[in-house]
This record gives C-alpha cells, structure tokens and sequence, in this order.
C-alpha cells in the first residue's frame, strides 16, 4: 500500500514538472489609454496541441476580451404595416400615427444603394416596385425629424 503511494506521489510529481515546460525570467502587465497587455520576456519554447475540440497552445499566453453589448430600441408610438410581401408590382405601408407625424420611406438595395426616398405624411402609402429587379430590398422608416430608425422591413419583389 506504501508503495503504490510512493509511485503515486512520483507519477503526479513528473507530470507536474512537464507541464512547466519552460521558466519565464520575467514579464508583466502594461496598462495605457488604450488598454491592457500582458507580456513574458524570454519564453524559449510553447507546445501546440491539437483534436477535434480545438486546439491548445500551452505556454502562449491566450488573451480574453469581454464586451457589453447594448442596443436601445426606441418604442414604436403606432404601428407600421407594409403588404403585400412578397410582392411583383407595388408595396402598400400604412400607419396609425397620427395626421402629418413626419415620417421618411427609404428602400436599400442589397448593395446598400438608395434607390428610393419619399415623405410619409399620410396614413397610407405606396412604392411602385415594377422598375426593380427580382430580388431582396430593405425599406427603412424612419421619424423625419429625430433621424431615429422606428423599423426595418425586408421586401421580397419577384416578376
């Protein structure tokens, strides 16, 4: 019993001293106005392992980044409704704001081109989309006067 401890103890010990492979002298952390970076002065040597989970690079300092990422979405004060989509010949949009709410129709092609901008001052709408190519369009509504992107609505126009 003594024994299999003894090799026990031993077997952990080489293994321990194989995953410090190397010593690093020295290294640190900078910190600026940018950021932060995290250096080892004089690593002479790094192993590289790789399966079907991924890969590992033992002795290579792996950096991490974390990122808080936020997007405001402003209530819509109505509702927009835009049909028929898909459509061959023209688009209908109409809303339930209020008469002479400031509202601007534009339509993006997947290039991201304008090739389409109107006023929406009424509660009713239309885009004559014959002159367009099959394909997807994106038509953006936005509040005239604040600039704020109220909806995004994918078209889909075939022939």
């Amino acid at each position: 019993m003594k024994r299999i401890f003894i090799v026990s103890v031993i077997a952990t010990a080489v293994l321990g001293v194989y995953a410090q492979r190397t010593i690093s002298p020295s290294g640190g952390e900078a910190t600026g106005s940018g950021g932060t970076v995290s250096f080892t002065i004089g690593q002479i040597d790094y192993i590289f392992q790789s399966g079907s989970n991924g890969n590992l690079h033992q002795g290579v300092q792996q950096p991490y980044e974390l990122f808080t990422v936020s997007i405001t979405e402003a209530a819509e004060p109505f509702s927009i409704r835009v049909f028929p989509n898909p459509t061959a010949h023209s688009i209908t949009i109409q809303s339930d704001a209020p008469s002479g709410e400031p509202l601007t129709l534009l339509l993006y092609d997947t290039q991201g081109k304008l090739i389409y901008r109107q006023p929406h001052h009424t509660q009713h709408s239309e885009i004559d989309m014959s002159a367009y190519a099959s394909g997807q369009y994106l038509l953006h509504i936005l509040h005239s006067q604040k600039q704020q992107p109220l909806q995004t609505i994918q078209i889909i126009k075939h022939d």
